[in-house]
């Protein structure tokens, strides 16, 4: 992802995932609850991996994934459209398995 995609995206989720410092610590900044989240996506570490690398308790990565899972999922549907009828998603499959020679299948991650 360039960086003019993360920041697209870190402005439009920031007030979703955005946390206020205390007396106690320091928030983790949106910047880097964004970016965290989005390794995980991209690479399917293990949390305990994400937690050793970004020096962040599991726990809180656990918390952090979810809601900026759900953060992304709420700024972005109106740019996702899915097929509304039963033949749009057989369009769907049979342009996958034309492309894939995957059949019965309507994407893949």
């Amino acid at each position: 992802m360039d960086t003019a995609s993360f920041e697209f995206l870190l402005k439009l989720v920031t007030p979703h995932i955005e946390r206020k410092d205390t007396k106690m610590r320091k928030a983790i900044s949106s910047g880097e609850r964004l970016a965290l989240t989005l390794r995980y996506l991209a690479s399917g570490e293990t949390q305990s991996s994400l937690a050793y690398q970004f020096r962040i308790a599991q726990n809180t990565i656990s918390a952090i994934l979810k809601a900026v899972c759900n953060a992304l999922v709420t700024v972005l549907k109106d740019h996702l459209q899915t097929p509304a009828t039963e033949a749009e998603w057989k369009s769907v499959s049979d342009e996958f398995h034309n492309l894939w020679q995957f059949p019965m299948c309507i994407g893949a991650l």
